[in-house]
């Protein structure tokens, strides 16, 4: 489990830097975050979230290139990183920050709809 998540650190890591660097594929965002990976137990494969500012077009298309790369990706990242076996990379989106962002701005609205409300209670 330890040596999991050492991996797991370090494959964030590294794979934003091969992609930000090593990777030269116009479809791929510049505005691409590695929001974690979770590596196998038996470390054979590897599940990357990702994170991609932009419209739906363009975090579509760059998740498909980062799976049609993952192949290439895996190879420079091994000459990077010293283990064995460099799992199998699945690219996924992450969506857990654009559902805080909406949940922040309904309650941002409410929030305002309330002060607006009381304001002019107030000045009834």
């Amino acid at each position: 489990m330890r040596r999991q998540k050492k991996i797991q650190s370090l494959l964030v890591e590294v794979l934003s830097e091969v992609i930000r660097k090593d990777v030269k594929d116009p479809r791929i965002s510049d505005l691409l975050t590695i929001m974690s990976v979770e590596v196998s137990s038996d470390l054979q494969s590897a599940k990357v979230a990702i994170s991609v500012m932009g419209s739906d077009k363009v975090k579509a298309e760059t998740l498909h290139a980062l799976n049609e790369q993952s192949p290439r990706i895996s190879a420079i990242s091994l000459r990077k990183v010293t283990i064995r076996y460099f799992p199998k990379l699945t690219f996924h989106m992450d969506t857990a920050l654009e559902h805080e962002l909406r949940i922040h701005d309904v309650l941002t609205k409410i929030e305002n709809e309330r002060k607006s409300r009381l304001s002019h209670d107030d000045a009834s």
